[in-house]
């Protein structure tokens, strides 16, 4: 924090605030942000700012950050840190302990001295070797911490991502010593990072029952008859990994030793890469000592980490194109300028999001930039209108198949979890593509009625039927699907409280429409197909006056001065334009308290532990002090916005209306 001239300055990075004091002094060896064309272009284009100008670069953040996240992705990906062979000797943890305190306190000799007695008790302990070499690295024992530091990896320090980290090495990490001891600590970390595999086994037929059966008979220590089961699954499948390791410890189990090193080899080979299953497995406990034993684990381990890895690698490939596709997505944009004016008691906003030039080649723009531009805003906005927005979607089946195109650049796994998706999608019986995107079109409508005329949702569908039909019987199953929940389970008794079912719609104008009753509101809401959309409304009558308003049987929003005279009226095309009336802004947000305040002291009563009654207590008491100050908030009127998209940019205009004192003098005396 700072202050130059009269300019305060705020700085989070030092390199950045030297750069900025730089350019204000007039010796940066840098170009000033005005200098850039694209800069001089947006503010050209914009009016003069008057309370404030911004301008973001989105490539600027997309950059680094998609470099970052990269990075993250590929350490996450990589082997982790695995540690073994320490804390076994009780009196050598007592020294490290100790040693590893009078480092933490900056005593670093002394650290040294205690971490030697500690070494020379327990030398096999691969984290006070490791101490040892960073205790050494500290003292400018340079050879001595070399040593300590293969002897570390070598005992069981597997942890190249602390070693790579740990500044108390950095003295050691110009030698080739110090390079091949973290190189062999990585190596043996992906080892141990493997994860226990079996491949090239048959998950169902006879095979299959026939090992089955083998370890029913062996839980009844029938060992012989479970041999015997085995080597019939055998006959069938000789290559079948399982069997193999079946084999192998029913042999062992019987004291044949060398038969079942035998087919514990093969089944290694065959494809049971599970060294972790293979060391627990009591069955195998007479073949520990033996050479081929530890031979065949070995092989198990590098299968299993080679296995891993290149499984790791698939997913780090979705994982990094995923990452990859969204920074193209956004990087689409350019950059976004916006200036903010005051007119008497209005505050505006415009704002310009500039494309790339090459937008119109990216796997994005499909989505919304190639849908035609709306005209009509009124068409269907009835004159009582108190709130509205009429919107030009995107386009919901480019993006469908931009999802799909982003999952297969994943390659192979990609693609298995496309193939794992068709067959929810099948088990379910529906099609997200056919049943759902085909119909629905993306443009909206929504509209709310001045004095509780309700309010009315319209989508534009393509086809009117299929629409119809789709939604339908989504109604139908849910209503059923309540009901007999509530009949057929008791836990979901109180849903028939709910009351849900429908009815036919009696309305003149609304043919084909159906109420949908919800026992706890008396006016049934409604929803139906007409003009081309989907409609939803909390009334039959509100629907009724949205479609009258369309067919030109009933005054549109024009002959609504108030409405008007805050609303930013397209003159041409346009992509979303919006009011929303905040009149009442205050009062909602004090009637949300009032419920909060409400319900935690409501809660208070059923919760018994007596740490949270008082939390809640007091919370549920500052809501209530909050109510009234919220509703205070009575000096907003409105909320307009109006955006238009050329193909190249978006130019958005926002408009916030407020009340003056005189006029908020008289409503509050009214």
């Amino acid at each position: 924090v700072g202050l130059r001239g009269d300019v305060v300055i705020l700085g989070v990075r030092a390199e950045l605030l030297d750069d900025v004091l730089a350019l204000m002094n007039g010796n940066s060896s840098k170009a000033p942000l005005g200098d850039d064309a694209r800069f001089r272009a947006a503010f050209a284009e914009l009016p003069p700012a008057e309370d404030l100008m911004t301008f973001f670069d989105v490539h600027a953040l997309t950059g680094p950050l998609r470099g970052m996240l990269g990075g993250v992705v590929k350490m996450v990906g990589g082997a982790g840190d695995h540690y073994r062979n320490t804390g076994q000797n009780a009196e050598a943890n007592t020294i490290n302990g100790r040693a590893m305190a009078a480092y933490r306190s900056g005593d670093r000799d002394k650290a040294l001295t205690l971490v030697k007695q500690a070494h020379a008790i327990e030398p096999t302990d691969s984290l006070i070797t490791y101490n040892l070499a960073c205790f050494s690295a500290l003292a400018g024992q340079k050879e001595q911490a070399l040593r300590a530091l293969n002897d570390a990896v070598e005992a069981g320090f597997h942890a190249p991502r602390k070693m790579a980290s740990d500044s108390d090495l950095n003295s050691l990490r110009g030698d080739p010593r110090y390079t091949a001891a973290l190189a062999r600590a990585g190596a043996l970390a992906e080892i141990a990072s493997g994860k226990d595999v079996v491949r090239n086994s048959a998950d169902n037929g006879e095979v299959r029952a026939l090992t089955l059966q083998a370890w029913q008979v062996y839980e009844e220590k029938d060992f012989a008859q479970g041999l015997k089961l085995c080597e019939q699954a055998y006959a069938i499948a000789p290559k079948d990994s399982r069997v193999l390791y079946a084999l192998a410890c029913f042999h062992a189990v019987l004291g044949h030793e060398s038969k079942a090193l035998d087919f514990l080899d093969e089944a290694v080979q065959a494809g049971f890469y599970s060294p972790r299953h293979i060391r627990k497995d009591p069955d195998l406990e007479s073949l520990r000592s033996h050479d081929r034993y530890n031979a065949a684990v070995s092989l198990a381990e590098q299968h299993a980490a080679a296995y891993s890895k290149d499984h790791d690698a698939g997913n780090e490939a979705i994982v990094l194109g995923l990452i990859n596709r969204i920074a193209d997505a956004v990087e689409v944009l350019d950059y976004v300028a916006s200036v903010e004016t005051t007119d008497g008691y209005s505050a505006w906003t415009e704002t310009m999001a500039v494309l790339v030039p090459d937008a119109r080649d990216r796997a994005i723009y499909p989505i919304f930039g190639k849908r035609p531009q709306l005209t009509d805003f009124d068409k269907y906005l009835p004159a009582e209108t108190l709130s509205f927005s009429v919107a030009g979607g995107i386009d919901v089946g480019e993006l469908y198949k931009f999802i799909e195109d982003t999952i297969r650049l994943g390659g192979p796994e990609g693609e298995k979890l496309l193939q794992k998706w068709a067959g929810i999608q099948e088990m379910a019986g529906v099609n997200i593509r056919r049943d759902v995107l085909d119909w629905i079109d993306g443009d909206s409508i929504s509209v709310t009625l001045a004095d509780g005329g309700g309010s009315v949702i319209l989508m534009k569908v393509t086809d009117e039927e299929v629409a119809r039909e789709k939604v339908g019987a989504a109604v139908t199953f849910g209503t059923t699907t309540v009901t007999q929940l509530a009949s057929k389970n008791p836990m979901f008794a109180g849903l028939a409280m709910v009351g849900l079912r429908t009815s036919p719609t009696d309305h003149e104008r609304l043919e084909g429409f159906q109420n949908i009753h919800v026992a706890m509101f008396p006016t049934p809401a409604v929803w139906g197909v007409a003009d081309g959309f989907l409609i939803f409304g909390k009334s039959a009558d509100a629907v009724a006056r949205c479609l009258a308003t369309g067919a030109g049987d009933h005054p549109n929003i024009r002959s609504n001065a108030g409405a008007m005279s805050e609303a930013i009226v397209p003159d041409g095309p346009f992509a979303a334009v919006s009011l929303t009336d905040q009149r009442g802004l205050g009062d909602e947000l004090a009637m949300i308290a009032g419920t909060g305040s409400m319900v935690l002291g409501m809660a208070g009563a059923f919760i018994p532990e007596p740490e949270i009654q008082p939390v809640l207590g007091k919370v549920s008491g500052i809501l209530s002090k909050l109510t009234p100050v919220l509703q205070k908030i009575d000096f907003y009127k409105s909320n307009a916005n109006l955006t238009t998209f050329d193909g190249h940019k978006w130019h958005v205009r926002t408009a916030t209306h407020y009340f003056s004192p005189d006029e908020r003098s008289a409503k509050n005396a009214g």
